[in-house]
């Protein structure tokens, strides 16, 4: 399970209620736009910038995870829901994919600027922090050699606390 938040980004991988690994580690949407994408631009340089600082930050920790043989993928975020509105609006599959989100980068790339990002399907509300949630997204597959990731329905935080309250009943 992948959470990209707002500061950090979460990796859990467990069988069932148990987890048997997880880290937060310190690169989020808000905090990487202001780092890597300053200047407002989407360019090829920030964005090789952003997910290289991501690859950075996750390589150290992948290894460990991949060591787990864990089977599928769920992600949850603004960033994983906006993907999915865009294949769903293009009438493809909800799998993200790494070449679909290097078909995303090349879209934000002719943009040119932060505020002039549109793209058919997506909410705009979404924008502003999309172009680094999609570098710590690739970074992401590119890391932990993921292929294919679906979106989950609930969020990470609801399933740690049903680990923590066991007999509480949590809806969406």
């Amino acid at each position: 399970m992948l959470d990209i938040g707002g500061a950090s980004t979460e990796i859990v991988v467990g069988e069932g209620a148990i987890t048997k690994n997880l880290v937060s580690l310190n690169i989020g949407c808000v905090s990487y736009i202001h780092q890597h994408f300053a200047d407002g631009l989407l360019s090829e340089h920030n964005f090789k910038q952003c997910i290289a600082a991501a690859s950075s930050q996750i390589a150290s920790v992948s290894k460990a995870f991949k060591a787990l043989n864990w089977q599928s993928v769920l992600g949850r975020s603004g960033t994983m829901q906006a993907m999915v509105e865009i294949l769903s609006f293009q009438k493809r599959p909800s799998l993200i994919t790494l070449p679909f989100l290097y078909e995303i980068k090349a879209t934000l790339v002719t943009c040119k600027t932060l505020n002039d990002i549109s793209i058919d399907g997506m909410r705009c509300d979404r924008a502003g922090v999309l172009a680094s949630g999609l570098c710590i997204l690739i970074a992401l597959f590119n890391e932990l050699n993921i292929k294919e990731m679906q979106l989950s329905t609930g969020a990470l935080r609801e399933g740690l606390l049903s680990q923590l309250l066991p007999n509480a009943h949590f809806t969406n």
